[in-house]
């Protein structure tokens, strides 16, 4: 019943939009080496009128067609509704659906997501996420509260000869449309002396979740030089970062860490330090990184990015503004490791993305493992409108 009413509706959508004009996005990701494979192209298809109804098939040179896309929605000055279907041709199922909406009236924004996962995810499971949003002058205050959805990150992953990943707002587990959890989310409040105040509380069925407090140009110095403290604190972990602010130069300093609580005096034993981040914001779109991490496991920021036995990363990207008005990009990453080859260089990494057209944008990937554990991997791919 689920996917006949899913079809009815896309069905629907595309007879409205085949009144519009057509457009489409190439995009295309070719593997030089070790071996010469193309890994993954993308086609889409965007009907445009007052509604935008769009069609997206993923395609890898391996494993054939794996994802299908559907997209439907329109916006207007009071609001905007937009629908996503995500289909699986490998299993010849339905995966996921997202119905999002909302309602501007002045100062006031009302939400409402629905989310539903398929079988083939363990479903099928469904729930909804409410959002209201308050705003005057630059302070703004939300209330979300989930039934059977969480307002996070929810990931589909085909495994295959390539893994992709896709990543949508809604999690519609566990599902059932009870009360899950309830958020309060503060922006910008105003003290006085220019100081003013972020403050996000989340509170579930369990009781507390998370607090994250960000008190901004807490301290001022002389030229220029303030200083913001965030506090962020949850039943498994806290964190404290200190940001040094000099105009357009942004210095940061982040520490990962967690407090040590003796369980039976009921009192605070210490601090164990994780690793710590310092970064400089050069330009909107430049900056330089230096991360140490003592145990990269228990950061979620360098959980992915570390390879075994590495422990410290340095990262510069660079941009400028290219051909048609558009920006160029490149990165360089370095990651060190005990057992690296000169100096500890472990692995670098070097990334360009470059406009050539208006319509048409290039990158390249270049990974270099200096150990001789792993191959060179060279990668270029292509977005083209029309």
């Amino acid at each position: 019943m689920v996917k006949r009413l899913i079809f009815f509706i896309l069905c629907c959508c595309f007879s409205l939009a085949s009144w519009g004009a057509i457009r489409g996005i190439w995009e295309a990701k070719v593997q030089v080496l070790p071996n010469l494979l193309l890994e993954k192209t993308t086609f889409q298809l965007n009907f445009l009128n007052f509604w935008k109804v769009s069609s997206t098939a993923e395609i890898s040179g391996a494993d054939g067609w794996i994802w299908q896309t559907f997209e439907g929605g329109f916006s207007s000055a009071w609001g905007d509704f937009k629908a996503t279907a995500l289909f699986g041709p490998k299993v010849n199922d339905f995966l996921y659906l997202l119905i999002s909406s909302k309602l501007s009236l002045r100062n006031l924004a009302i939400g409402l997501y629905s989310a539903m996962a398929g079988t083939p995810l363990c479903g099928p499971s469904a729930g909804s996420v409410v959002e209201i949003t308050s705003t005057w002058d630059k302070t703004s205050i939300c209330l979300r509260a989930g039934f059977g959805s969480y307002y996070r990150d929810f990931s589909i992953t085909y495994y295959g000869a390539i893994t992709d990943t896709k990543i949508f707002p809604i999690d519609p587990f566990p599902g059932g449309f009870q009360f899950t959890y309830l958020e309060f989310n503060l922006a910008s409040l105003p003290f006085c002396c220019g100081v003013s105040l972020n403050l996000v509380i989340k509170i579930t069925k369990a009781g507390f979740d998370s607090l994250v407090a960000q008190i901004l140009d807490l301290v001022r110095l002389c030229c220029g030089i303030s200083m913001d403290v965030q506090v962020a604190m949850k039943s498994t972990d806290k964190k404290v970062d200190l940001i040094l602010k000099w105009g357009g130069l942004q210095n940061c300093l982040t520490v990962y860490g967690d407090a040590i609580w003796g369980s039976a005096t009921h009192s605070l034993q210490g601090v164990e330090i994780y690793g710590f981040k310092i970064g400089c914001e050069i330009t909107e779109c430049s900056s330089v990184e230096f991360l140490t991490a003592f145990k990269p496991d228990k950061i979620e920021e360098v959980k992915d990015t570390f390879e075994p036995d590495e422990f410290e990363q340095f990262k510069l990207k660079v941009c400028g503004l290219g051909c048609c008005q558009k920006y160029y990009e490149s990165t360089v990453s370095v990651f060190f490791a005990q057992r690296g080859a000169l100096l500890g260089v472990h692995r670098l990494i070097f990334d360009l993305k470059v406009p050539i057209f208006p319509n048409l944008t290039v990158w390249s990937s270049l990974i270099v493992p200096t150990t001789g554990r792993s191959k060179v991997s060279l990668s270029f791919g292509w977005k083209f409108g029309f």
